[in-house]
């Protein structure tokens, strides 16, 4: 049983010095990425990531449902971060989930899975 331990700290141990490695990639790209922007910006004087930070987030999702449909969470969080938008998936699923609850603007149409509620919808529930 120690040497079952053992390898298990050894795996856990290998983990954390990957996720350091992935992490320090992950900050040397975002840093690639804002000189990319900031030259695009110098050249052609526009922004080349457009964003409305006073927008809320589900003002976005509201969009990507409109555009692709019913969506999983997964794939609404891949097309915010496409858009620039970095939230925790917690913050995201609490805010779709708060909205069924309410039966407003948004409903739950399968396991982690979301549509926009149609007008009708809304004004019907509000009878």
């Amino acid at each position: 049983m120690q040497i079952a331990a053992n390898e298990i700290k050894k795996l856990f141990l290998e983990k954390i010095s990957e996720r350091k490695i992935f992490k320090a990639k992950v900050t040397e790209l975002d840093s690639e990425i804002r000189k990319i922007v900031k030259s695009y910006k110098e050249l052609t004087g526009e922004d080349l990531i457009k964003k409305d930070r006073n927008r809320p987030v589900l003002d976005y999702v509201e969009d990507i449902l409109k555009k692709h449909g019913d969506l999983h969470i997964n794939s609404i969080l891949e097309a915010l971060r496409d858009a620039g938008h970095h939230v925790p998936k917690q913050s995201v699923a609490a805010g779709l989930i708060r909205y069924h609850n309410q039966e407003k603007r948004f409903k739950r149409v399968g396991p982690n899975t979301f549509a926009l509620r149609k007008k009708e919808e809304e004004r019907e529930r509000e009878k």
